[in-house]
């Protein structure tokens, strides 16, 4: 007796356009037998065996000659015909249109038009730039008998430039493969109003101050808040007065002489001293008098490596960090010499140091270290790299616990693990 199963799916993919050799195959690779096939097939074009005894004549063997050749050559050009793809997907946009951080919405469509059961589908939609650069991915697994229609939603990187990229749809089951595509537009996100955007809003008093800002006081929010009577940067008004460089003048080294005034249009101006005990260098007349500079020794770290170097100029930083300074650029090259750049910078807790290193990623962690030394979050607006950036304001955050500055993190991990430890905070003040 003939599987009805395989009679049916013989019949629908008949109509359907496939050749029976296809429909075979993909029934054996189902795992249907070959004589369960063949009755099936029998059934359909209604096949039954007939013996006849022919007397033929020359001329008919040769027109019969003629015939099976063709027959030949037909069934080998069907045989090199491609089988027939039977996944089908589709894509249609919904909301195709999004700004960065938001999710665009479509429809997913996969027929599977060679199967008598149900398949799992591996779906992969990927968004592309039009370099075929991956922006983001999204992956499900489908169960699919004939057809299965779902819409999806696929979250845009809240980073992610503006302009057009291209949505691609993969679909996969037993080495079939089907794609579709979609045109995608981005635009600029607005960001939400926060006391860290450099932006008076919300109910601030002035630029991130004031209102329900942490930073209560105008005066130290390092923008020139006019509207209130400042008359520059943190100055005039009800702030303390404006001043000229002159009165910040000194840089605090032995070997300059500070100079400011009308003779300087009242810029400050340090013009060397020479010679100087202290500057790390051995200049005439400072030997037998000088011997910081010009040591009887000849080099103060005569048979010292650099690692011990460093650890020797670590040693006066607090005493003389001009001197440390000094010594920093004559005996050390390379890491050791930016290295010796942080211990100034930590030690003194001046990141004016930070600017004096060569490597941007032992800057960045000069501004980092500087930040968990001093307690404070001012030096890591200055890190260049975003993630490390970011990084810095979930430590003083954590820290600190002055979660309010979460909302100046832009990269979306590091931004959530800040909200969590915020919500954890507002539980247990709460409990």
């Amino acid at each position: 007796m003939t599987d009805p199963r395989i009679v049916n799916f013989v019949r629908q993919s008949l109509s359907q356009g496939y050749d029976a050799t296809t429909i075979k195959n993909h029934l054996l690779e189902q795992g249907f037998r070959d004589a369960e096939i063949s009755a099936a097939m029998n059934e359909v074009y209604n096949v039954t065996e007939v013996k006849h005894v022919h007397h033929l004549s020359p001329v008919l063997l040769i027109i019969l000659g003629i015939f099976v050749v063709a027959l030949v050559a037909v069934g080998v050009y069907l045989w090199s015909t491609p089988e027939k793809n039977l996944l089908d997907l589709s894509l249609d946009g919904i909301q195709t249109a999004v700004e960065s951080g938001k999710e665009i919405v479509f429809t997913s469509k996969i027929s599977n038009l060679g199967s008598v059961k149900r398949s799992d589908v591996t779906m992969r939609y990927e968004l592309v730039d039009k370099k075929q650069n991956l922006i983001t991915f999204k992956e499900e697994t489908l169960a699919v008998e004939t057809s299965s229609s779902s819409t999806v939603k696929l979250q845009i990187p809240a980073r992610t430039n503006p302009g057009s990229y291209i949505l691609k749809g993969i679909a996969k089951y037993n080495g079939k493969v089907a794609s579709a595509s979609l045109p995608v537009t981005v635009s600029l996100g607005s960001k939400a109003a926060s006391c860290y955007d450099g932006i008076k809003n919300q109910d601030e008093k002035g630029i991130d101050c004031g209102g329900s800002c942490q930073n209560l006081n105008c005066c130290h929010n390092g923008f020139s808040d006019s509207p209130l009577g400042e008359e520059g940067v943190d100055c005039g008004g009800p702030c303390n007065p404006c001043t000229t460089e002159c009165d910040s003048c000194n840089d605090n080294n032995p070997c300059t002489e500070d100079v400011c005034g009308s003779q300087t249009n009242f810029l400050c101006s340090h013009q060397q001293l020479t010679p100087c005990c202290g500057n790390a260098l051995c200049e005439d007349g400072e030997k037998g008098s000088c011997e910081t500079d010009c040591p009887t020794s000849g080099d103060p770290f005569a048979g010292l490596s650099e690692g011990q170097i460093l650890d020797k100029i670590k040693g006066i930083i607090a005493s003389d960090p001009a001197l440390a300074e000094s010594y920093c650029q004559k005996y050390l090259t390379s890491v050791y010499k930016d290295q010796c750049f942080v211990n100034l910078a930590t030690n003194t807790q001046d990141d004016s140091y930070c600017r004096s290193i060569a490597d941007q990623r032992t800057r960045d962690l000069c501004y980092i270290e500087l930040s968990k030394s001093t307690g404070k979050y001012d030096s890591c607006g200055k890190i260049t790299n975003d993630v490390s950036r970011d990084s810095c304001y979930f430590n003083y955050a954590s820290t600190t616990k002055d979660f309010s500055i979460c909302d100046a993190i832009l990269t979306e991990a590091i931004k959530r693990s800040c909200d969590t430890l915020k919500q954890i905070s507002d539980l247990q003040q709460a409990s």
